[in-house]
C-alpha cells in the first residue's frame, strides 16, 4: 500500500532538504555593479545562445519507488536516480538552480478524494487496481455500452462508491489522480488533470470534454479541469523555490500515467511501434491510427497528437516474479534458461485474485502450480507465461481493430534481462528489443520539456542552450552518507586538458553483476569538446571584481565552512547567496577537514564558482546570476 504509506508523511518530501547547519551567514544582499564586467555575457533571446543550460526535471512514482531524469532540450540526460518509498529526490543542488520546468506521472486510475479548499484527504485512496464492483451496475447504467469507465477498477467507479457513502460536505470535494496530487504540492492549484490520467473517469480525448452522460450526475462537480500532457499549469511554489534551490521562472506541467510516460521515454513515433512496460505489472500500448476501447477485455486508447495509444494493463508482472524470487536469485537463474526453449509449464502469474487485460476478471485466480523441483525451470516457466499474456494482448488489439504491432520496445526493470527478450521475441514473432530509454521519468522530463517550450512560445528544439562564454555550474560532490560517490571514472590522462574537464553527474553507475545501480550519485569526469567547464575570468578581471568585494566592506555577504566541511546544507546556502549576490566571502575555518587548497576547489565546483580573491583563509566567491544576466539583457533590448 505505497500511496497509503506516503499519505502518513506528514510533509512529503519530493526533494532532499538539507539541514541548515555547518554555516554562518550574514549582512544583506548587495547589488552588483554590473556594467564593467559583462560585456562579453549574452543571454538566450529567441534562438540565440546563453551562457547557461536550461534544464527539465521529469519525475515517476510507481507502485515500489521514485524515479527522476533531468534532460536537456536536446532530450540528453544530464542527472538521475531513484529511491525507494518513503522518498525524497536527492537532485544536485546546482541542477535545480537549472531546471527550467517540472512534470511528472503516476499510476493509472489511483484515485484520491480532497477537500477542494483546503485540500485536506477525505479519504483513504484507491489504488490503481482495486475494485469497485458495487458501484459497476450504476456507471454501467448511464454510460455507453464496453465505455473504458465499464470497469470496476476505472476511477469513475471509484468516484461512484466513494459518493454513495454519503460523507457530509461531499459537494465540496475535489477528485484528483496520483500525479495530480504531487504536481498540486508543486504549484498549489487544486483541481487540475490531463487527459491521460482523465482517461478512466470518463473525460473523452478527442472532443476534448467530459461527455453530457457525465456532467449530468451529481458527482460531476467533483471532476478536476482537463489539459493536455504537458501543459504549463503554473510556476513552482515560492516556498519550494526558496527551500530546495530552484529558480524562480521554473514552471510546472501536466502529467500522465505512468505506461503513456514509458511510452514516450521509448520514442515509438510510427504506428505500429508497441512499447512493453515490464515493471510491477506489464503494460503494453501499441501507437496506432485507430482508436479502440472495449471495457469488455480492458483495453482503452489514449490521444497521442493525432494518433492513439491503444493497450492495456495486467496484474502480472515483475512484482510476482519478486515475490518469489530475489534480485540475486532472478539474475542467476535467469543465466540458466535457455530462451529458444519453449517451457511446457503454463502459469497465470498474479499476486492475487483479479485481472484487468487481456482479461477483465475481478475474481481471476493466480495460477503458480505446479512447481517443478527445478527454480530455473519454474522461473522458466513463469517468463514464459507472463510472455504468453503479453502475446494475447497484441493479438486481442489485433482483432478489436488497432494497427497490426510490427516491433515491441521495451521498458520497465524487466528490459535489462536479456532472456526474457529472447523468449518473449519467440513467443510474440516479433521483433523484440530494448528501448534506448527505458524509464518513465524520462518520458515525464520530455512534457516538461515539451511544456517549457510552449510556455516560451517556442517550438520543439534541438539546440542546446549552451554558449561557450559561461559554464554550466558543475553538480556537487556530496559527502551526506546518502550521496557518498561510489566510485570515480576519468578520460585517458593523456587526454585530459585542465580547461576542458568538468565534473557531471551520472547515476548509471554499472555494478559488478553488470546491472545499472542507481542507488548512490557517481561523479564522472568527463571531457567536453571545445568548451571550457570553469569559468573564464583574466587576471585582470578577478582583480576589479576582488577590489569591488573589498570596497563593500560589511555589507558583503559572509558565510563560513565549519568542521564538517563542504557539506549539501552548505552548498545549497551558497548557492542560493551567489544567486542573489553573485559575490560571497567565505571563511574556511581551521577545523575544517582537508587541505585548503582542495577545500576552495570543492568550493569552486560544487557551486559552478570561481575563487577571484584569497587572503589566508578567506575567499572570494564570483558566480553570475543567470536571472540577474536575463533582466540585463532585457533592459537592454528595451534600451535598445
Amino acid at each position: 500500500m505505497v500511496i497509503l504509506r506516503q499519505f502518513q508523511i506528514s510533509s512529503f518530501e519530493l526533494f532532499q532538504s538539507p539541514k541548515q547547519t555547518g554555516f554562518y551567514s550574514s549582512s544583506r544582499s548587495v547589488p552588483l555593479p554590473r556594467a564593467r564586467f559583462y560585456s562579453d555575457f549574452r543571454v538566450m533571446s529567441g534562438n540565440k545562445g546563453t551562457n547557461f543550460e536550461k534544464l527539465y526535471l521529469g519525475m515517476d512514482f510507481g507502485t515500489s519507488g521514485a524515479r527522476f531524469t533531468v534532460i536537456d532540450e536536446q532530450g540528453e540526460i544530464k542527472a538521475q536516480g531513484k529511491r525507494e518509498y518513503p522518498p525524497f529526490m536527492d537532485i544536485p543542488v546546482t541542477v535545480r538552480s537549472l531546471v527550467s520546468s517540472i512534470s511528472l506521472d503516476g499510476t493509472s486510475a489511483t484515485t484520491l478524494i480532497l477537500n477542494s479548499e483546503s485540500g485536506e484527504v477525505l479519504c483513504q485512496p484507491y489504488l490503481y487496481n482495486q475494485s469497485c464492483p458495487d458501484a459497476l451496475p450504476e456507471v454501467k447504467s448511464i454510460a455507453p455500452a464496453n465505455h473504458t469507465v465499464c470497469s470496476g477498477t476505472s476511477t469513475l467507479c471509484k468516484l461512484v462508491s466513494w459518493w454513495n457513502t454519503e460523507v457530509p460536505n461531499r459537494e465540496s470535494a475535489v477528485l484528483l489522480h496520483q500525479a495530480d496530487w504531487l504536481l498540486w504540492l508543486l504549484h498549489g492549484r487544486l483541481g487540475v488533470s490531463d487527459y491521460n490520467n482523465a482517461l478512466k473517469v470518463g473525460y473523452d480525448p478527442e472532443s476534448e470534454s467530459y461527455p453530457s452522460w457525465l456532467l449530468n450526475q451529481p458527482y460531476s462537480q467533483l471532476l478536476p479541469k482537463v489539459q493536455a500532457p504537458g501543459t504549463s499549469i503554473g510556476n513552482l511554489k515560492e516556498s519550494i523555490r526558496m527551500q530546495f534551490g530552484f529558480p524562480d521562472d521554473c514552471i510546472v506541467c501536466t502529467g500522465t500515467t505512468d505506461s503513456i510516460a514509458a511510452f514516450l521515454a521509448a520514442r515509438a513515433t510510427e504506428p505500429g511501434k508497441a512499447v512493453t512496460s515490464l515493471g510491477s505489472t506489464l503494460a503494453i500500448k501499441l501507437l496506432s491510427t485507430k482508436r479502440v476501447d472495449d471495457a469488455r477485455y480492458g483495453v482503452y486508447s489514449h490521444r497521442l497528437d493525432d494518433k492513439w495509444l491503444v493497450g492495456g494493463a495486467s496484474n502480472t508482472g515483475g512484482a510476482i516474479l519478486r515475490q518469489l524470487f530475489s534480485d540475486e536469485h532472478l539474475e542467476r537463474l535467469s543465466q540458466e534458461i535457455n530462451p529458444m526453449v519453449a517451457s511446457p509449464l503454463d502459469y497465470y502469474p498474479l499476486q492475487s485474485s483479479g485481472e484487468r487485460f487481456p482479461i477483465a476478471d475481478p475474481n481471476l485466480a493466480p495460477r503458480l502450480l505446479p512447481r517443478p523441483e527445478s527454480d530455473v525451470e519454474y522461473l522458466h516457466g513463469i517468463l514464459e507465461s507472463i510472455a504468453r499474456i503479453e502475446g494475447k494482448g497484441y493479438k486481442l488489439l489485433k482483432e478489436l481493430g488497432a494497427t497490426e504491432a510490427e516491433e515491441v520496445l521495451t521498458a520497465g526493470g524487466g528490459a535489462k534481462n536479456d532472456k526474457w527478450i529472447k523468449i518473449r521475441q519467440r513467443v510474440l514473432g516479433l521483433p523484440v528489443k530494448k528501448a534506448v530509454h527505458t524509464e518513465a521519468s524520462y518520458g515525464a522530463s520530455l512534457l516538461a520539456l515539451k511544456g517549457a517550450n510552449q510556455n516560451s512560445g517556442r517550438k520543439s528544439s534541438h539546440h542546446a542552450w549552451i554558449s561557450s562564454s559561461l559554464p554550466l555550474p558543475r553538480p556537487y560532490i556530496s559527502f551526506s552518507p546518502l550521496l557518498v560517490p561510489k566510485s570515480f571514472s576519468s578520460v585517458d590522462e593523456s587526454e585530459q586538458d585542465e580547461d576542458n574537464v568538468s565534473l557531471v553527474a551520472s547515476f548509471n553507475e554499472i555494478n559488478d553483476d553488470g546491472q545499472e545501480d542507481w542507488s548512490d550519485l557517481t561523479m564522472v569526469s568527463m571531457r567536453e569538446n571545445g568548451r571550457s567547464s570553469a569559468l573564464e575570468l583574466s587576471a585582470k578581471e578577478k582583480r576589479k571584481l576582488a577590489s569591488y568585494a573589498h570596497s563593500l566592506g560589511d555589507k558583503l555577504k559572509s558565510q563560513l565552512v565549519g568542521k564538517s566541511g563542504v557539506t549539501d546544507s552548505v552548498v545549497l546556502s551558497f548557492v542560493e547567496t551567489l544567486e542573489k549576490n553573485e559575490l560571497l566571502k567565505v571563511k574556511i575555518h581551521r577545523t575544517c577537514p582537508g587541505e585548503l587548497e582542495d577545500m576552495i576547489l570543492r568550493l569552486e565546483e560544487a557551486t559552478g564558482s570561481v575563487s577571484v580573491g584569497q587572503i589566508a583563509r578567506t575567499v572570494i566567491l564570483y558566480r553570475p546570476s543567470p536571472t540577474k544576466l536575463k533582466g540585463d539583457e532585457g533592459k537592454k533590448r528595451n534600451e535598445e
